[in-house]
């Protein structure tokens, strides 16, 4: 799911599908993926690899809820923002997992806060 289409809605529309194997929530600017998705994510039975892109996430609440998931290989976190130490969080819960982080650069994430900010009004 690419930009107006990767959001927490679309994320809990795929909980528990049994045919999904690889999902990709890629929002682009629409900042719409919160640590909301991932719940539904990890229900997902069958879920091999994650791919989430231009995302401010969090372990606790979040990212934690991928330890569910006992079929995963391969996750990718591009252009996202993470809390001190909860990259370390991340790979410790999910061993034998390939966990691939790309952080979001600060102009990137003072943008995607301007735009968080913008949406709580």
């Amino acid at each position: 799911l690419m930009h107006g289409a990767a959001h927490d809605g679309s994320a809990a529309a795929l909980a528990n599908h049994p045919a999904l194997e690889v999902v990709s929530l890629s929002p682009s600017n629409t900042y719409g993926v919160t640590v909301a998705a991932l719940p539904p994510v990890a229900s997902i039975p069958n879920l091999t690899e994650l791919t989430i892109t231009d995302s401010v996430l969090a372990f606790e609440n979040g990212l934690n809820h991928l330890a569910k998931c006992p079929k995963l290989k391969k996750l990718t976190l591009s252009v996202v923002a993470l809390p001190d130490g909860d990259l370390e969080k991340l790979t410790a819960a999910l061993p034998g997992v390939a966990v691939t982080h790309t952080p979001m650069p600060d102009g990137v994430r003072k943008h995607w806060d301007f735009a968080a900010a913008k949406r709580a009004k």
